[in-house]
């Protein structure tokens, strides 16, 4: 498929332009049924048969408790990904978390993207130590990081994003983000494509957060003048922003 190949492309130049996989690695793979996630997962054991590092792959699902009322759907979710991921033939695991409780019920957060994403990487974090991974990896892709760069430009006055990897404080593990050059428009189509058993996202605020309002504004400037994602995107390469490097060329 057309799509996977960009995929994997893009996954090499972030290998060889951040180095994020070496010889022994246990990698641990956030897996939340979205496209990306799964996308990710299914890349990655592709990338493994050429690349030059020998790495592992072991998928986990952070179970946030959202729907904690219909086991049913909860039950289903688990057991679609259990068997994808069987399907390509690597072991997976559930972690129960209280993101829903505590995100809404506890601190009744009206944009609650922040503390639910901190906690899932806490748990992931958790269980990698536990399980003995080096490295947590992350389906973020090229407008995620785009969207992250203006949020924090237009909400917080300050020039960052998502880096491509980074160290977790306090620890040897390493997060990182294999697709984070890679465009979402190809990510849709091989996730179309290739049949993948994407979920629906259970949040109650999916749609309806500051990054949602932000996409959609920077999707209709792409309407208006195509390449806005692409440009954004090579400047922030350019101006080394999170450790960024490379060129449009490269996109």
């Amino acid at each position: 498929m057309l799509e996977m190949k960009r995929i994997l492309g893009g996954i090499r130049r972030a290998d060889e332009q951040y180095h994020l996989f070496s010889d022994g690695d246990k990698i641990l793979v956030g897996i939340s049924g979205g496209k990306d996630s799964l996308t990710l997962v299914t890349a990655l054991k592709e990338y493994a048969r050429f690349c030059p590092a020998h790495f592992e792959l072991t998928g986990v699902h952070v179970d946030p408790g959202f729907g904690e009322d219909d086991a049913e759907v909860r039950r289903t979710v688990r057991a679609s990904l259990e068997t994808y991921c069987a399907s390509l033939g690597l072991p997976f695991r559930v972690i129960e978390s209280p993101i829903a409780k505590v995100v809404f019920e506890e601190h009744k957060e009206d944009n609650p993207c922040s503390l639910c994403a901190r906690m899932r990487h806490r748990a992931l974090l958790e269980d990698a130590l536990a399980q003995g991974c080096n490295k947590i990896a992350l389906g973020h892709h090229r407008e995620d990081a785009v969207d992250t760069f203006i949020m924090n430009l237009l909400h917080e006055g300050r020039l960052g994003s998502m880096p491509p990897a980074r160290t977790l404080e306090g620890t040897s593990v390493t997060l990182i983000r294999p697709m984070l050059t890679v465009s979402e428009k190809d990510i849709l189509a091989y996730a179309k494509e290739a049949g993948l058993p994407v979920m629906k996202n259970p949040c109650p605020a999916d749609k309806h957060t500051e990054r949602e309002t932000v996409r959609k504004w920077l999707e209709q400037e792409d309407k208006a003048h195509r390449g806005v994602y692409h440009r954004v995107f090579s400047a922030m390469q350019k101006g080394h922003i999170e450790g960024l490097t490379g060129s449009d060329d490269e996109i």
